[in-house]
C-alpha cells in the first residue's frame, strides 16, 4: 500500500506540468505494477488534444525533467505516519 502512494505522488509533477497553448487534457491514467518482493513499476499517461503539430509538441516537451524522489523526504509521507 505504501508503495502505490509514493508511485502516485512520484507522477505528481508530471501532471502538474502546464500544457502548451491550445492543448487540452482529456483523460489521465496511472498504472502500477508489483512485482512480488522485486519492486514495482509505474506508468503515467495524460492524454491531450492540440490544434498543435507533432513537431511542435515535441520541441515544447524536449527539454523537460521531473525530480528524482528522495524516500526519505517529507514529500513522499502521509501526514503524521512516520512521526
Amino acid at each position: 500500500m505504501q508503495d502505490a502512494y509514493v508511485m502516485r505522488r512520484f507522477s505528481q509533477p508530471f501532471f502538474d506540468y502546464p500544457l502548451p497553448e491550445r492543448t487540452h487534457e482529456i483523460s489521465r491514467a496511472v498504472d502500477i505494477g508489483h512485482y512480488g518482493t522485486k519492486g514495482c513499476s509505474l506508468e503515467a499517461s495524460r492524454y491531450i488534444v492540440s490544434e498543435l503539430s507533432l513537431t511542435e509538441l515535441a520541441q515544447y516537451f524536449k527539454d523537460v525533467t521531473f525530480p528524482t524522489p528522495h524516500l526519505d523526504s517529507n514529500v513522499f509521507r502521509p501526514a503524521g505516519r512516520f512521526g
